[in-house]
């Protein structure tokens, strides 16, 4: 909390935002504008109390106990389990046939507003230690919820330890943001920290001009650069440059240094699997069902390294 109150304190509010997962449900706990803590499961607030509203009137229902109870005239109850269902904002089918056997004909396409799950925002403090204190899980036991022993909590903000003791890249996932924290090199007791966006240089050889058409990145932070030089009417002017997740580049295809023989990868898009198999799109085409014009497709297989 002092590192965010810090960065606060200089006009940055980094994202209050942390999940946790607990199988098979994850858990959404987000800092909203008024300083509490918004409570979620699967994307859907947890309410004790929800308002259903369609054309015909307005429908109150209050969670109590092991049910849910409809607080009209006479008053009617609901299964427990439907609490999740309202969750979501609408109602289904097995709600308006309930409705209906009461005498109520309620819309399908009724709106459904919920008083969600509130915390205060001091909870911030065990979250960011990584803890999920025993108050939160009394919070969501209220809307029926445990959270167990097995539960792991992850924040949107994480800090990766580039150099132990002297520096670290925060990396704000919510705000697409990152931060470099570093000693300052005249107080060893200040840290300096400076907007942290990663750029790299791309391979160019000689004076050509090259046009870029795409960028792949494999599972291991591996890139493909996708080009050509020239007019790109011939397939030696299109390359495929390849870098390692630093930046560095590592080679290009063609190199017609190491083999006379090889061919421009003139594909107009690409995609990399995990097996570091590429696919391109190309300017080539066909006509496909119902006389479609489609682009024909490409499989580039990685050459196996000599043992």
């Amino acid at each position: 909390m002092a590192l965010r109150e810090a960065f606060a304190a200089a006009g940055v509010n980094l994202s209050a935002h942390w999940t946790i997962a607990d199988n098979p449900d994850q858990y959404d706990i987000q800092l909203n504008q008024a300083g509490q803590l918004n409570l979620q499961r699967n994307g859907a607030d947890l309410s004790s109390q929800w308002l259903i509203e369609d054309q015909n009137g307005s429908y109150p229902v209050l969670a109590t106990g092991d049910h849910l109870e409809v607080q009209v005239q006479p008053p009617f109850n609901l299964p427990y389990d439907y609490a999740f269902l309202l969750d979501r904002g609408g109602v289904t089918e097995e709600i308006v046939a309930d409705f209906a056997s009461h005498g109520i004909t309620l819309s399908p396409q009724a709106v459904v507003t919920g008083n969600g799950l509130q915390v205060p925002g001091t909870y911030q403090i065990d979250l960011a230690r990584g803890v999920i204190s025993a108050d939160l899980k009394a919070a969501y036991a209220t809307r029926g919820v445990t959270i167990t022993d097995k539960a792991v909590l992850n924040s949107r903000v994480l800090v990766r330890a580039t150099a132990a003791g002297s520096l670290w890249i925060v990396d704000d996932t919510d705000a697409t943001q990152s931060y470099r924290i570093f000693k300052d090199a005249g107080d060893a007791k200040k840290l300096n920290v400076v907007y942290y966006n990663p750029w790299m240089t791309l391979h160019v050889e000689g004076d050509e001009i090259n046009t870029y058409l795409d960028l792949g990145v494999e599972m291991q932070g591996f890139l493909y650069v996708l080009s050509y030089t020239g007019d790109g009417k011939a397939v030696e002017n299109y390359k495929l440059d390849i870098y390692d997740p630093t930046g560095k580049w590592l080679s290009r295809t063609p190199d017609k240094n190491k083999d006379p023989k090889a061919t421009g990868v003139n594909g107009a898009r690409l995609v990399v699997d995990m097996w570091r198999s590429m696919y391109t799109l190309n300017f080539e085409h066909f006509l496909g069902p119902g006389d479609r014009t489609e682009p024909s497709v490409s499989t580039w297989l990685p050459t196996t390294p000599k043992v």
